[in-house]
Formats: structure tokens, C-alpha cells, sequence
């Protein structure tokens, strides 16, 4: 917290600054995971999930349990869920976590949308620095080749990258929701999820494992 602080005052950016981007670490206690962000100079983060899982590497097989034993103590929806507990319970306005503030926005009627949740569209996309037009970057996490169009800026419009399967399909997502999903109880709140964790399989999102027992806190 400390050192962020002196970044933060030294570049002079603070009125640009909304937050800090943290990843869940589950060996880090919930608690004290608070008590590191009620240090920061700004005290407003999202918390976001490891990237690096996806169904050629589940968490599961990190964790060196099968998939039902996993099912039945999800790791991060488990750490996610105490850490919104002890969340709520501080009762302080001024520590933001922007998951849990985005899901209670969905779960009381709202309109909310992140790569995690409430994906109805994604209208983004990376322009590399050779100038090939590509979809947003965390796809790479799933293959080399997930990101690619084979369009530049020298060769296409953005009017043409948006005809693109790829692109049309991220700007209707509830059209793609895996069938499993569309009889969830939380299909509304995280709309089949963060779209790498089911690129690789007609099936529902693999942080679907992880994460409905967080909802199902938030609900309660």
C-alpha cells in the first residue's frame, strides 16, 4: 500500500486514477485482503479472477481434486463469498469493490456490464501495434491464434471488422449462452460468465464452478 501510495502521489495523476485491479489470490485471507486495500490511497478496486484457467487448465486440476470434489468446494466462489462478507459487515462507504457493487446493481434490477457480468455485449476491440485489428487481448489466454481477424487498419474499415462472426457474436452474447446456462438462477447477474472460460467448449462457462457460490451469498 505503501509504495502504490508513493506512486500515486509522485505522478500526479489522482483526479485520472479510478481505482486498482486486483487478481484473487486465495491464499491471502479475505480479511486481511481488506485490510490491504483500506491502505490504499484510493480505496476503490475490482477483484478479478485468474486469467490463466480455462478448460485446458482448469482450477481443479491445479488444485489436484476432480470436478465434482471441486464442485462441492469451489475454491474462489468460496473466497469471493467470505470476502464479500467481511465486506459488507465493514460497512464503509469509502472501501469499493466494483464485483460485489455491480452484482447488487443486477440483482436489484439494474443495468450492469463488465467482462464478468451482465454480458449482453462486449463493443470493444485491440487494434495490435503492427495495426491488426483483434478481439479483446485475455482471448489469448485460450490459444495463440484466438485473437487474430487477419485485418489492419492499411487493409479494413471498422465497418467491415464489425461483419465479422467473431465481432457480431460479442455484440449479442445472450444469443451464444450456453444452453446449460439459460436455466440458471444467475444467468441475469453473470450472463454466461467471462466469455474465455467457455471459448473452448459449448458448455457452460468453467468459472461456473468457481463463482455461483458468491452469487448465491450476495442474493442472500
Amino acid at each position: 500500500s505503501r509504495g502504490l501510495g508513493d506512486v500515486y502521489k509522485r505522478q500526479g495523476f489522482e483526479d485520472l486514477l479510478a481505482g486498482f485491479l486486483c487478481v484473487v489470490d486465495t491464499s491471502t485471507p479475505p480479511e486481511r485482503f481488506l485490510d490491504w486495500v483500506d491502505g490504499l490511497p484510493l480505496r476503490r478496486v475490482d477483484v478479478l479472477l485468474p486469467i490463466h484457467h480455462h478448460w485446458d487448465c482448469t482450477p481443479w486440476a491445479a488444485a489436484g481434486v476432480t470436478q465434482a470434489e471441486y464442485a462441492e468446494t469451489p475454491l474462489y466462489g468460496t473466497w469471493l463469498a467470505d470476502l464479500f462478507r467481511q465486506w459488507f459487515q465493514r460497512d464503509d462507504p469509502g472501501l469499493r469493490i466494483r464485483l460485489f457493487e455491480e452484482t447488487i446493481q443486477l440483482l436489484l434490477g439494474g443495468v450492469s456490464h463488465s467482462d464478468m457480468l451482465g454480458n449482453e455485449s462486449l463493443g470493444l476491440l485491440t487494434i495490435d501495434s503492427d495495426g491488426e485489428y483483434q478481439t479483446m487481448d485475455y482471448f489469448r489466454s485460450t490459444g495463440a491464434a484466438a485473437v487474430g481477424t487477419g485485418l489492419t487498419v492499411s487493409t479494413a474499415d471498422l465497418e467491415e471488422v464489425e461483419r465479422l462472426e467473431e465481432f457480431s457474436a460479442l455484440d449479442s452474447l445472450s444469443s451464444y449462452l450456453p444452453e446449460t446456462c439459460k436455466g440458471c438462477d444467475h444467468r441475469t447477474t453473470c450472463g454466461g460468465g467471462f466469455l474465455p472460460g467457455r471459448a473452448d467448449r459449448d458448455g457452460p462457462n468453467l468459472k461456473r464452478r468457481s463463482v455461483p457460490v458468491s452469487y448465491t451469498h450476495l442474493r442472500a
